[in-house]
């Protein structure tokens, strides 16, 4: 899809995928991972990716030996049918001899590829961290997937890496959660709703039906729930939403600052403060360059999109279901073709040596 032809004042607050696709082939070849697997959705998002990332392979020599796609849950398709399809793709992982899968873990591939595998170790007995493969994300990952996910197993994934967006840690940003409630003047109904799904109660004048007995007070805690429901950090997505919202913002300002030069009769008729129009920030936001709060120099290139690179991260779990996202390592367009990924081997845990 050319999202040009569609939206022609495009602004890419993301690196673009062909990047990412390119990092994970120079991923590959450093750790001479040449019998591979992939994992991706059995629908557009999936075969996209594909068409992205297996032309970059056949120019090196990596050899792509088992695709799997994932069924994806609809309203026409339950689990057991889901199960029934998936049980020969999951025993074909099993038994291959790859250990390196490359994954293309959007929210409905890696939601469905989850229960799938809790799904096999209930019925077969099999631990899902007897696969003991090292799986290799894409940076829609993360954890924090939603409370139907809350008593998975997760050590399957321990060892994984994954490309993530570049993101660093704001301070106000932890300090707004500790004092956030559903109660508070920034309340509201989506707060309500993530808050009874969180923390599995039903506030008293609640519409909703989940199975629980516990009523929400208000005052729990969000520090308190488990890191693969939701983190306290600032993740990868949730940073670029922020550098997005101050784009904007910067932009505003700029608008107001020439207002204030020109003068009111001057600037009449061409920007109008109350009525303005969303075509005429577009020259504001394509010269956007400022530096966010956590020092980061936010800026877009000449294609309107955001100049900045990826991070890599190994994805350690623990017993208690609690996990460690280390970061091994980064991908930097901005680099010379030799130094453009930079990873420290030393530092990464895998599932088992390879």
């Amino acid at each position: 899809m050319n999202i040009k032809t569609q939206l022609p004042s495009f602004y890419r607050m993301v690196p673009k995928e062909e990047l990412q696709c390119a990092g994970m082939v120079q991923l590959l070849l450093q750790f001479q991972w040449t019998w591979i697997g992939t994992v991706t959705g059995d629908y557009d998002l999936g075969d996209k990716f594909l068409q992205t990332f297996l032309p970059m392979l056949s120019k090196t020599n990596i050899c792509v030996a088992l695709m799997v796609k994932i069924p994806i849950v609809t309203y026409s398709i339950n689990v057991m049918e889901l199960w029934i399809i998936w049980k020969p793709l999951y025993y074909s992982i099993i038994r291959s001899t790859i250990k390196a899968f490359v994954v293309n873990a959007d929210y409905k591939t890696i939601s469905c590829f989850q229960w799938l595998l809790y799904m096999n170790s209930m019925s077969e007995g099999i631990p899902e961290v007897a696969l003991a493969k090292v799986w290799i994300m894409t940076a829609h990952w993360e954890f924090s997937s939603g409370s139907v996910h809350r008593g998975l197993d997760i050590s399957v994934f321990h060892g994984a890496l994954s490309f993530a967006i570049h993101s660093k840690k704001i301070m106000e940003f932890h300090k707004f959660l500790q004092f956030l409630q559903p109660s508070s003047p920034n309340g509201d109904g989506f707060l309500r709703i993530f808050w009874e799904q969180a923390f599995n109660c039903l506030f008293d004048d609640s519409s909703e039906t989940l199975k629980s007995s516990d009523i929400c007070t208000g005052e729990e805690k969000l520090e308190s729930l488990p890191g693969v429901f939701f983190e306290t950090r600032m993740t990868g997505l949730s940073y670029s939403v922020y550098n997005a919202v101050y784009a904007i913002a910067h932009a505003l300002h700029k608008v107001y600052v020439l207002r204030g030069k020109l003068g009111e009769k001057e600037d009449r008729g061409r920007i109008d403060l109350p009525h303005l129009q969303h075509w005429q920030m577009h020259p504001f936001l394509r010269s956007i360059s400022f530096n966010n709060s956590a020092g980061d120099l936010v800026y877009l290139n000449e294609n309107g999109e955001l100049a900045a690179g990826l991070d890599i991260v190994n994805w350690v779990t623990f017993p208690n279901q609690s996990f460690s996202r280390v970061k091994v390592g980064t991908l930097d367009p901005q680099a010379s073709p030799d130094h453009e990924l930079s990873v420290k081997v030393e530092a990464i845990t895998l599932a088992q040596r390879i």
